[in-house]
C-alpha cells in the first residue's frame, strides 16, 4: 500500500499546488486529466503504437497498445502533454509507476523507459525490464521530480509539460504490450509505503484491516499493524505488523484542503520475501477512515 499527501489550495504556503492534479494519468482518450492530450508514435518495420479497445482497461475500455515487429533500440512510443494551467499543478516530487500488460513474448523481451521534459529530447531518465503475463503489472520507476521540466514562454497560457514513454524490443518477433496509465504518487509532503512483514509473509485479506496510528503512540508513531475487522471479546486482535517506510507522521493539516492518493499492488508469490510479478488489478475495493485527536496529544513527544 503506497500513500501520498498533496495539498490542493493555491496560496502563500510553498506547497500549495492547486486542485487540478490527479495521480492517475490514463494513456487513452477516456477519463483524461483536465488539459491532458496524447501522441502515439510508430516506426514502420519496427513497431506500431495506437489507442486500442481493451476490456481490461478502466478508462472506457481503451488503452495504449504497443506492438513490436522486430528488434529495435529504445524509441519513444507515447507522450502525454499537460497544458496550462494543469502543468503548473504537477510541480513536485513523486514515486512514479506505469501499469501495463505484456500479453505475448517472454520476460525481458521488452524494456520500458521514461523521460519528463522537452519533446525533442531523446534522453531517457530510467528504464525497467517488463514481465510477460496476463496480469496488470506495475513498472516501478522510483523517484521523479517535476520542476524545471514545466516550460513556459511569454504568455502564461504557453506553460506545458511532457511525459514520455519509450520501449525497446530485444527479440525478432511480434510482442504485444498494453499500457494503461502513468501513476504519480506525491512524495514531498507526506509519503508512506507499507509492506508485508518479511518474517510472516501475511497480507491484508477479508475481515482484516490495516491500522496506522501516528498521534496516540508518540514513541512508535510510524506503527502499522493488521487487526480484525470486528472486535472479539470486546477488543480488536492484532494479527501481525507491517513494515512502514514514511516521511514523518501520518497527520493531515487542519483547515486545509488536502487529498491522500493511494496505489495498492501485490506480489504473485508470497515470501518471505515476496517475489514474482508485481500486480495491480483495477477492480480493487477498500475504504479509508481518518480520525482526529486533540492537538496536544501529538505534541507530547516521548512523555
Amino acid at each position: 500500500v503506497i500513500m501520498g499527501l498533496r495539498t490542493e489550495e493555491r496560496g502563500t504556503w510553498a506547497l500549495d499546488r492547486g486542485s487540478i492534479f490527479q495521480a492517475y494519468l490514463p494513456c487513452a482518450s477516456d477519463m483524461r486529466c483536465r488539459g491532458q492530450s496524447h501522441n502515439y508514435y510508430s516506426v514502420g518495420g519496427s513497431f506500431a503504437t495506437a489507442e486500442a479497445a481493451d476490456y481490461r482497461s478502466p478508462y472506457g475500455g481503451l488503452s495504449c497498445q504497443y506492438t513490436s515487429v522486430t528488434t529495435h533500440t529504445m524509441q519513444r512510443i507515447y507522450m502525454a502533454t499537460l497544458n496550462y494551467p494543469t502543468a503548473g499543478d504537477f510541480l513536485g516530487t513523486y514515486h512514479m509507476f506505469v501499469r501495463y500488460c505484456q500479453t505475448t513474448g517472454s520476460d525481458g523481451d521488452l524494456r520500458m523507459g521514461y523521460r519528463v521534459g522537452a519533446s525533442a529530447s531523446t534522453t531517457i531518465a530510467k528504464s525497467v525490464i517488463l514481465r510477460q503475463s496476463s496480469n496488470i503489472e506495475v513498472a516501478d520507476f522510483g523517484r521523479v521530480t517535476i520542476g524545471s521540466e514545466v516550460f513556459g514562454r511569454d504568455a502564461e497560457e504557453s506553460i506545458f509539460l511532457y511525459i514520455h514513454l519509450f520501449m525497446e524490443c530485444t527479440v525478432a518477433a511480434v510482442v504485444n504490450c498494453y499500457i494503461y496509465d502513468i501513476v504519480l504518487i506525491p512524495a514531498d509532503e507526506w509519503y508512506a509505503k507499507i509492506t508485508v512483514d518479511g518474517e510472516t509473509g501475511d497480507v491484508v485479506d477479508d475481515d482484516l484491516y490495516l491500522d496506522v496510528d501516528s498521534a496516540t503512540t508518540p514513541k512508535d508513531r510510524r506503527k502499522a499493524v493488521v487487526r480484525d475487522i470486528e472486535a472479539i471479546d470486546g477488543y480488536y486482535k492484532i494479527r501481525y505488523p507491517w513494515t512502514w517506510q514514511g516521511a514523518g507522521p501520518a497527520i493531515l493539516q487542519p483547515n486545509r484542503t488536502q487529498r491522500v492518493w493511494f496505489l495498492s499492488f501485490q506480489a504473485t508469490t508470497l515470501g518471505p520475501p515476496p517475489t514474482g510479478d508485481l500486480v495491480a488489478p483495477f477492480p480493487l475495493s477498500a475504504s479509508v477512515r481518518a480520525e482526529a485527536t486533540a492537538r496536544y496529544l501529538s505534541m507530547r513527544g516521548a512523555r
